[in-house]
């Protein structure tokens, strides 16, 4: 059976948590219901949509961004273009569908 997102992600953060002097966390990107407009809004004009699931500061201060997807998951376009500005931006984020991803992710740019 193939591992869900949740529990890739759970699996994740339980590694990155172990890392010594490493702190990550789940970005909770939840919408707000507005029952006037009978739909899901941004709680805020400065929440963007698409940022990634985990969000992580290394010991020595690099924060990562991971979007986390199970085998088949398909990131949207506003995930893709969260990334990609994190990229423009000399930073650090990418898809991740397992433990092993990440590691080897982060063994790769020496984080």
């Amino acid at each position: 059976m193939e591992a869900s997102e949740k529990q890739i992600e759970r699996a994740i953060l339980d590694h990155l948590n172990t890392w010594a002097g490493c702190f990550a966390w789940k970005n909770q990107s939840t919408a707000v219901w507005d029952p006037k407009k009978r739909l899901f809004r941004k709680p805020s004009k400065y929440q963007i949509s698409g940022v990634s699931d985990i969000i992580c500061i290394t010991p020595n201060g690099v924060a990562v961004f991971i979007e986390v997807k199970s085998k088949k998951g398909r990131i949207s376009k506003d995930q893709e273009l969260f990334l990609d500005k994190i990229e423009e931006h000399n930073g650090f984020a990418f898809v991740a569908r397992s433990v092993d991803e990440v590691i080897d992710y982060f063994k790769r740019h020496e984080l």
